[in-house]
Order: C-alpha cells, then sequence, then structure tokens
C-alpha cells in the first residue's frame, strides 16, 4: 500500500468517551475505486502505523484494507487481554467488558475470549473461587457475593460444590459476628442498625440476626461486669 492511500489519525489525549467506551481512532483511505474512512480501537490504529512504517500494511483495496483492519484487531485485542490477566486473575466477563469500552468489535471480543478460555488462561470457575476467598476474608456475607458473581455472569449454583464445599454455617456466623463487634455500637436501636449493616454486608437475615444479638448480649454483660 502506498503512504499516502492511508491516514490514521490518533484521537488526542482531551478526547473524552462516548458513553462507556473510549474515543477511537480514524482511517481515512483513498483507493482508486474508494474513498472513505473507518473506525477502530487506538490499539488497533497503533499495530496498523506500525506496519505501515515496516512496510508490511499490503492491500489495494477497501477488502484488502478491512482483512488487514480484522487480523490487527485479533492481535492487538489478545495484547490487551493478556496484559490484563498479568495483573490480576479475570473472569470471562470482565475481560469482555475491558474490551467493549476499549472499542473493540462484539466479534473480535467473542472470538478472543474463547481463545483465553480454550488455553485456561481465563477460567470462571477458578476466578469464582479465589473471589470468594477473598471476599469472605473481607467480610462479605454469602448473599453480597452471590449478586456480585451474578454480575459477572457467573451463576453461583453452577460452581462445582457450591455452597457447601465455599461457606460453612459457622464460618457465615463468626464472619458477621467479627465485623459486628468491631462496629461502634450505636446508642438507640442498636439491635436493628446492626442488623441492617449486616444485610447490607451480604449477610442472611438468620446470620444477621444471631450475629447482633451475640454482639450486644457481650456488650451488656461486659457494661454490668464494669458496673
Amino acid at each position: 500500500m502506498q503512504e499516502e492511500a492511508l491516514h490514521i489519525e490518533l484521537p488526542s489525549r482531551s478526547s473524552g468517551r462516548i458513553g462507556a467506551q473510549k474515543p477511537r481512532a480514524k482511517l481515512t483511505f483513498h483507493f482508486a475505486e474508494s474513498t472513505g474512512s473507518l473506525s477502530v480501537a487506538c490499539d488497533v490504529a497503533k499495530l496498523l502505523q506500525k506496519k505501515t512504517a515496516e512496510g508490511s500494511l499490503v492491500c489495494e483495496d477497501v477488502a484488502g484494507l478491512k482483512t488487514e483492519i480484522a487480523a490487527a484487531e485479533i492481535a492487538a485485542a489478545r495484547a490487551r487481554a493478556l496484559r490484563l490477566v498479568e495483573m490480576r486473575d479475570r473472569c470471562a466477563h470482565e475481560i469482555t467488558e475491558k474490551l467493549a469500552t476499549d472499542g473493540y468489535s462484539k466479534s473480535c471480543i467473542s472470538a478472543v475470549v474463547e481463545w483465553l478460555c480454550a488455553l485456561r488462561i481465563v477460567d470462571d470457575a477458578h476466578f469464582a473461587e479465589i473471589f470468594v476467598r477473598s471476599k469472605c476474608h473481607a467480610g462479605w456475607g454469602r448473599a453480597r457475593i452471590e449478586r456480585e458473581l451474578r454480575a459477572r455472569d457467573i451463576e453461583p449454583s453452577a460452581l462445582t460444590g457450591w455452597p457447601e464445599d465455599f461457606f460453612e454455617d459457622d464460618d457465615e456466623l463468626e464472619r458477621a459476628y467479627s465485623i459486628a463487634s468491631r462496629r461502634p455500637m450505636p446508642r438507640l436501636r442498636a439491635f436493628e442498625k446492626t442488623v441492617r449493616f449486616l444485610l447490607g454486608r451480604g449477610f442472611s437475615m438468620s446470620v444477621a440476626t444471631q450475629a447482633a444479638r451475640r454482639v450486644l448480649d457481650e456488650r451488656e454483660e461486659h457494661a454490668i461486669a464494669e458496673f
């Protein structure tokens, strides 16, 4: 391709997002039979810029250009996805959302996520196990954890061993008690406010009421002993 046949314009740093999506680059092409423009994700445009500079971008018409764009998009999206999983473990939904925000096409995102899952680089079951353990440690209750998994397109009931291998009733109660016992106790309507606080952290009504009652009883006993 002659250099002047394709002009690549990256968005300025001051360019704002369009909705949830990042600004895209603009490709302006001039072929014998056609002139026009296309928009692509910025990383795709940068890859095309590199190929143009190297002289390896070979196409003489719009069809050839679209073939080059499709190949560059897959390569750029794979590289972006690998950088994401290097930072921390990711589920398929998170990769999908990130790539969509970057401006990759739906077909490209689907192909890249399928590739990651086939190689077990992305594994939703493994992600869920790590996610549940970390959130339990952070003091989340089962209900909140289930909501967050579903928000990531992971159905908890479909996980092997759910919920028995992930939670124990005593552990859930102890976590709720530990969180409530560290919280300053309200002077008025302490029981109701403590239960509501624990429900907000994702604990069930049964666990929240037991933990709240235990904390209040212990504080009452402590106050009597000091008196």
